[in-house]
């Protein structure tokens, strides 16, 4: 097995198409347009779009802000509260600032 030492080239559209997300919900927010964040992709997406509101995926995945949601959460709490907790607190996830 050989071990990847470059990214791909399209990795850069991936970091690109973030921030395109990102300001699309921007968008919807400068439009009055309600955004619904949610952590399970169980979500009923036809509740939000009968709402006429637009439906983003919270950051929670990655244990990049857990120090961070420690300072204040339990260590042993559980890892999706404590990520998500700090997204929302660091300010890393604009979903969270954009959700109603």
């Amino acid at each position: 097995m050989q071990v990847i030492q470059e990214l791909p080239e399209v990795f850069e559209a991936f970091a690109e198409q973030r921030q395109k997300s990102f300001l699309t919900v921007k968008e919807y927010k400068d439009k009055g347009i309600p955004v619904i964040g949610s952590y399970c992709t169980y979500f009923p997406q036809e509740i939000a779009m009968a709402m006429g509101a637009a439906s983003v995926s919270l950051c929670s995945t990655s244990d990049e802000t857990l120090q961070e949601a420690e300072k204040d959460l339990p260590k042993n709490l559980c890892p999706l509260i404590k990520s998500s907790y700090g997204f929302a607190k660091t300010e890393k996830c604009p979903y969270f600032y954009f959700s109603d």
